[in-house]
């Protein structure tokens, strides 16, 4: 199926949304960059349901944490939780979104396997996504602009009409270098297949048979708690490691430093580096502390798994720092 350069355009009518030129410093005196007028006027229901149902679900979960003693539950969720947090932030968004590393079949088909188990569209509409974000960083034209406030840009983007300009700029991009590619044809067409399999089939017989667990109690845990973190992790990359942090690369733009990002979701927090930088495999400086994607990126090249990796050289760096401290910056073309 093609990309519609209208979808949603037609339908959109109206944008209630206040834009200020600078976040205010203290976020504390302004509500309005957390939850703005007409945030509430939901378009996608379905979704806006599906997130009370997936916050219900993490609540009895956590009940089933300090109730219960289920260990093998719990590592096995964090196992599946792995597994598809690698296939976003190894796979989809280092490898096929920026091309920032090559890495053999075996290596391909888990991150494949794993994006599927995040859920979070195809890997080509992921892409696709991903690559007009950072051609049109917190424009209209991107999908989750932070300018539209923090929730907007968490999770809240997902319940609303896109702006018209999004899938315009989506479908100017050239993604012929992803549509070529055989497993992200297969991705495209049994993504719902695989995701049923390894995020729902598999881990449920496993704490069910193996580990002897009640149905529900594994149902919510390897399946819903797991839902929960893989989805709040990329929201936090698109809401909080936007507003909150430091710009050591380029102070100009909203995308900041952000430790508490970085643990949460693998290294994918250094975010100043990584829209400075957007081509580098490690999307920091800081190597492979508190970068889980790096790290295993680093492992299986020493075992020849992965190959042609880039990175910005220190000199880049070291340039970047010095222009952004004397306060003057070169355009930057986004190379993916």
């Amino acid at each position: 199926m093609g990309f519609d350069a209208t979808r949603g355009a037609s339908k959109v009518t109206r944008f209630v949304y206040w834009e200020h030129p600078r976040f205010p410093k203290s976020v504390l005196g302004a509500p309005y960059l957390f939850l703005k007028p007409g945030f509430f006027k939901l378009v996608n229901h379905h979704w806006a349901i599906g997130f009370v149902v997936l916050q219900l679900a993490y609540f009895y979960g956590v009940f089933l944490f300090l109730t219960k003693q289920q260990l093998g539950l719990w590592v096995l969720g964090l196992s599946i939780l792995l597994w598809g947090g690698l296939g976003n932030i190894m796979g989809v968004h280092r490898m096929w979104a920026h091309r920032a590393f090559r890495a053999r079949f075996p290596i391909r088909v888990l991150l494949m396997i794993g994006q599927s188990i995040s859920y979070m569209w195809s890997i080509l509409e992921w892409s696709r996504v991903h690559r007009t974000h950072h051609k049109y960083s917190d424009t209209d034209a991107d999908l989750h602009n932070v300018k539209r406030g923090f929730w907007f840009s968490h999770m809240g983007w997902i319940m609303k009409k896109e702006h018209p300009l999004v899938a315009i700029k989506m479908a100017q991009l050239d993604l012929s270098d992803i549509e070529s590619d055989p497993l992200v044809k297969f991705n495209s067409k049994y993504i719902t297949q695989v995701h049923i399999i390894f995020a729902l089939v598999l881990p449920m017989a496993v704490g069910v048979f193996l580990l002897q667990e009640p149905l529900l109690d594994t149902f919510i845990i390897v399946y819903w708690v797991r839902t929960y973190h893989s989805w709040h992790g990329t929201a936090f990359v698109n809401s909080a490691a936007h507003m909150f942090g430091d710009k050591p690369y380029n102070r100009k733009i909203a995308s900041s430093e952000n430790s508490f990002v970085s643990i949460y979701a693998g290294g994918e927090g250094y975010h100043n580096y990584h829209h400075t930088y957007p081509w580098d495999y490690g999307t920091g400086e800081l190597g492979n502390k508190l970068n889980l994607g790096k790290l295993v990126i680093d492992i299986c090249y020493k075992f020849g798994q992965t190959y042609n990796l880039k990175q910005a050289t220190p000199e880049m760096v070291a340039n970047a720092k010095a222009r952004n401290a004397a306060h003057e910056h070169e355009t930057i073309e986004h190379e993916f």
